[in-house]
């Protein structure tokens, strides 16, 4: 489900990153993904040989052309692999990436993050932090981030 297509994003993780967007930047997110293409029904041995070839290509033919299209003020990336290869494109000399896109590394809510966190404690805590929107120097009690 989703746009993944290697996927283990769940509708339910969508809904908090959509309701994420819309409470800090007052728009609805596009989502999209680094992977834009790919077979969902593969070994797990057979994707780590092909990942770094197939997130090269992929990205270069399909994802970069799609971020033209848009011009995006914006690009939440959520994980190192989505970071790492926007912010290489927006870096090069001759970029294809608007030099005023904003982009962002936001935590990842997969089990890759190795965080003992939920969905909703990076919604409500880790993300706003990451965009500048919550100081991190000034929490102190955390209780009140929780439903109890």
């Amino acid at each position: 489900k989703g746009p993944h297509t290697g996927g283990m994003f769940k509708d339910s993780e969508f809904v908090h990153l959509k309701n994420f967007v819309k409470k800090y930047y007052n728009t609805v997110p596009y989502f999209t993904d680094v992977m834009k293409c790919g077979v969902s029904r593969q070994t797990a041995q057979h994707k780590s040989r092909v990942f770094k070839k197939r997130t090269k290509n992929c990205f270069e033919k399909y994802l970069i052309k799609e971020i033209e299209i848009i011009k995006p003020e914006v690009i939440l990336c959520l994980g190192n692999t989505a970071f790492d290869a926007v912010n290489n494109e927006f870096n090069k000399a001759d970029s294809r990436i608007q030099r005023s896109t904003k982009i962002i590394k936001l935590v990842h809510y997969s089990k890759q993050a190795n965080l003992q966190l939920t969905i909703k404690d990076k919604e409500d805590i880790i993300w706003p932090i990451q965009i500048g929107k919550l100081d991190k120097e000034n929490l102190k009690d955390l209780s009140k981030f929780r439903d109890l």
